[in-house]
């Protein structure tokens, strides 16, 4: 319906994250994560710790990227620090997160990032 907008999750991830990264402004250490994207076409990513109860949240752009088929989660590393970049739930179901400062500081300082990307499973399953 026209001048309504739905609220909706689309689908939540279950990734383990062998390293430290940060999501946004918040730092988390190596473990397990959900990740859940809700909302079209302005999306927010809620990132949880599904061992140690941390969670922050992130705004999300739908990607032009078609990406791969499988669910993956990526991330952006500049020297040592890893920052969540992106997040596909399936086939044409690619999330960038917006950068955060602290990331384009880091962008700034080391240029080019390389890309870490990890496969990920479909919560419930």
């Amino acid at each position: 319906m026209a001048g309504r907008l739905f609220l909706f999750a689309l689908m939540a991830l279950v990734v383990r994250i062998p390293f430290d990264f940060q999501a946004g402004e918040r730092h988390f250490g190596p473990g397990e994560y959900v990740l859940t994207v809700e909302g079209d076409p302005a999306a927010s990513l809620t990132v949880r710790s599904a061992d140690k109860g941390g969670r922050a949240v992130l705004g999300v752009r739908r990607s032009t990227e078609t990406g791969e088929s499988a669910p993956t989660v990526s991330f952006h590393a500049y020297g040592d620090r890893r920052f969540l970049s992106a997040v596909q739930l399936a086939a044409g179901q690619r999330w960038e997160v917006v950068p955060s400062e602290t990331e384009t500081a880091a962008a700034r300082t080391h240029g080019t990032p390389t890309l870490t990307r990890l496969r990920a499973d479909h919560a419930g399953r």
